[in-house]
């Protein structure tokens, strides 16, 4: 569980996609050097459950 891990690995890890945590990734996780390990990834996770959901507001839009 402290292995370092690539994006292709810590998708496989989660049992998610790449595109998970590429999303994870925008949305502020930090992969230094590419790499963080499945105990890292949880933890975002536990604070930031949903990095897949469209946020308009954060692109600009705004509500009416």
């Amino acid at each position: 569980m402290n292995d370092l891990l690539t994006i292709k690995e810590l998708a496989a890890a989660l049992k998610r996609s790449r595109f998970y945590v590429h999303a994870m990734k925008r949305r502020g996780f930090q992969m230094p050097g590419g790499v963080a390990t499945v105990a890292e990834a949880r933890r975002w996770l536990a604070r930031n459950p949903k990095p897949m959901a469209r946020n308009n507001t954060e692109h600009g839009a705004t509500s009416a």
